[in-house]
């Protein structure tokens, strides 16, 4: 075998060099919005210091500024976590009627509380924080339209006969906000339960307009 047969040239050598620093970089910034993810379920924004995250990740400050500014890193965190409520609360697979029950069933147990208290939290925060208001603006719209298709389904499997389905996905979805606030600041005559029974109610109506329209 001639001397250097098999093996990669200089060029490719750094390629794949390059490659393996991409992946640890990549897993790198995954741990680091995953662990800050996690603490803002525990701690909420207020309460989730950069500290915090370097000795969840076991990483120094300097590393974690390599690759995030502190408003960066809350942005793709809360990201990531709303992509995740979106996604398991909107599954394609999963019959229509039984997604719309767990919908209403879980909006305000005490599960629930953490993702509630946080995305008020990023309503606040949202006014002074242009990443974070992007990522809010997303997630709504994302919540909205998977809402809206689960609503859509509902027409078409269960007859439900909602007019405009987008419209009353806006209406509950604001109300579940209201609700939340309510909820989370001991409202007077106002707990989980009640909310709930709210939403519920706010939907009978939709459907009963949408009849007798």
């Amino acid at each position: 075998m001639a001397i250097g047969e098999g093996l990669a040239t200089v060029p490719e050598a750094q390629a794949r060099v390059r490659a393996r620093a991409r992946r640890t970089g990549d897993e790198r910034r995954a741990l680091m919005i995953s662990a800050t993810a996690d603490l803002l379920l525990e701690r909420g924004f207020g309460g989730t210091k950069t500290r915090d995250v370097t000795d969840r990740c076991g990483v120094g400050t300097g590393l974690l500024n390599h690759y995030f500014t502190w408003s960066e890193l809350r942005a793709h965190a809360f990201a990531e976590i709303y992509a995740g409520v979106v996604a398991d609360q909107f599954r394609a697979d999963v019959p229509a009627l039984q997604l719309i029950d767990g919908y209403l069933r879980t909006c305000f147990i005490p599960e629930a509380v953490p993702f509630l208290r946080l995305w008020l939290e990023a309503t606040e925060l949202a006014a002074t924080d242009r990443l974070l208001a992007d990522e809010l603006d997303r997630a709504q719209r994302a919540f909205l339209a998977g809402l809206t298709e689960l609503l859509q389904r509902l027409n078409r499997e269960a007859a439900w006969g909602l007019p405009d389905p987008a419209a009353t996905a806006l209406r509950l979805s604001a109300m579940q906000d209201g609700f939340a606030g309510l909820v989370l600041w001991g409202y007077p005559g106002l707990d989980a339960a009640t909310a709930e029974a709210h939403l519920r109610r706010m939907l009978d109506l939709e459907r009963q307009a949408g009849r007798q329209g």
